[in-house]
């Protein structure tokens, strides 16, 4: 019983574990099986496309309790997504597939670090500041995030014009 409560409070289901799971909607029927799968207290969790079915704020209160989970329980949870936007900045680390084969494993932010030709396909995967990163061709850490991709493309904009002042002014 006192598993049965402790889960229920990390997936958030506080005031719905007395409803029937029909009277449920889909995002709470999701962490209903979330918090099923955590009571025998596994080490691992693995997720596939959990967030699939659902609207993105029902997929939102979802990966937070995943987090929440991770974070506090230090339950290892390996995730298959191809909704990155929203996962790619809690990850620790990330491991793109494509066509059946490992493409690259590492860090998200450093996800194509070590790839010379990134295959176009697997950019669209990518959540969007990543995306413009890498289409311009940047190194380094790429913005995870759309706070970060905000951040890096102030400074890139701002890096760029300085560039072609120079270019322009003193060439």
């Amino acid at each position: 019983k006192k598993r049965v409560d402790e889960m229920i409070e990390k997936t958030c289901l506080t005031r719905e574990y007395k409803k029937r799971i029909g009277q449920l909607s889909k995002g709470y029927r999701q962490r209903v099986g979330l918090a099923a799968a955590l009571i025998p207290d596994p080490k691992v969790l693995i997720l596939d496309e959990p967030t699939s079915q659902l609207d993105p704020i029902a997929a939102t209160e979802f990966l937070n309790a995943v987090y929440r989970i991770n974070s506090e329980l230090g339950t290892t949870v390996i995730m298959i997504e191809q909704r990155t936007e929203s996962v790619f900045s809690q990850a620790d680390r990330v491991i793109f597939m494509a066509d059946g084969e490992i493409k690259a494993i590492n860090k998200p932010e450093k996800i194509f670090e070590n790839l010379n030709d990134i295959d176009s396909r697997l950019i669209k995967f990518l959540p969007t500041p990543m995306q413009v990163f890498y289409m311009l061709k940047q190194t380094g850490d790429a913005p995870v995030s759309i706070k970060k991709g905000r951040k890096w493309l102030n400074q890139f904009s701002s890096d760029f014009v300085q560039r072609e002042y120079i270019k322009e002014n003193i060439s």
